[in-house]
């Protein structure tokens, strides 16, 4: 039995077949337990193409959701048709890679809710990891000072918010899980500022671990639904309101990879022998 075969991924796609037809193909062979795609988009056929030919190759499961229906709505109802202990929850624009040193840390790590990768996007290394915290009504997203942990030979960042590439467990799901009412835009923000309330779980990423990222799609897909201006705005709202906030403010948001390597090493090279530390860099 695959050591990945109590996972279950979690994809919502739209209207991008060609992203989605990427990151089924990185899932083939690296024995996941099951795949599920909520889809929400158009009727297309070249979807239907792309979901007949991994059929066999993949333990496929696709919803065809309510046209638009949006983020939150379609990933609850892919966890609700899954089965499995654990959930790597991913975008249909992303590749996926080094599953199982996410998974063997969050089973050595009981207090951590989710363990996430870093993104290689565009050629650059980027994190989106950070902490939260509100003063005076305003929700401020920092980077707060790194302290890298270890399990076992795995380096790790404790944050409040990370990325979209996680390994969760489902029981994290129970607690919380996104808010049917947004569309697009403040779901991710608004399901990590519900945990940090909550107080059960703590998140991480592993900087070792990495998945390509492609964003992007069509320009209309990308003015009408994606970066509309009309859909983001409300979303905004409803997150203000709901947690009762004035705004939302980012300060230096954004982990850089050197500084991240650069520092892992250092707490690496204090964890090992003295003759083994002097060949690291």
């Amino acid at each position: 039995m695959s050591y990945l075969n109590d996972i279950s991924v979690i994809i919502k796609t739209f209207n991008r077949p060609d992203k989605l037809e990427s990151v089924l193909g990185s899932l083939v062979g690296k024995g996941f337990g099951e795949i599920i795609v909520a889809d929400d988009g158009e009727q297309n056929p070249l979807k239907d193409f792309i979901y007949k030919k991994f059929e066999n190759s993949l333990p496929l499961k696709v919803l065809k959701l309510p046209y638009d229906s949006g983020l939150a709505f379609g990933r609850n109802e892919a966890v609700r048709a899954s089965k499995s202990k654990y959930l790597l929850v991913i975008d249909d624009d992303m590749t996926v890679n080094n599953v199982e040193v996410l998974k063997r840390v969050l089973e050595r790590e009981k207090h951590l809710g989710g363990v996430a990768g870093c993104l290689i996007e565009k050629g650059r290394y980027r994190c989106f990891a950070c902490n939260l915290r509100i003063k005076d009504r305003y929700l401020i997203k920092y980077d707060p000072p790194l302290k890298p942990k270890f399990s076992e030979d795995v380096g790790y960042l404790e944050f409040d918010l990370v990325p979209n590439a996680i390994l969760v467990r489902r029981k994290v799901l129970n607690d919380y899980s996104w808010d049917p009412t947004y569309k697009i835009g403040f779901e991710h923000l608004d399901f990590y500022l519900a945990h940090k309330r909550l107080g059960r779980w703590r998140f991480a990423i592993v900087p070792s671990v990495f998945f390509f990222h492609f964003p992007g799609g069509g320009r209309e897909y990308l003015s009408m639904y994606r970066f509309n201006k009309k859909r983001i705005s409300q979303s905004k709202q409803y997150f203000l309101r709901k947690w009762n906030l004035k705004g939302v403010v980012s300060m230096e948001y954004g982990l850089s990879y050197p500084s991240l390597k650069r520092l892992m090493l250092i707490r690496l090279k204090q964890k090992l022998p003295l003759n083994l530390a002097s060949l690291l860099p």
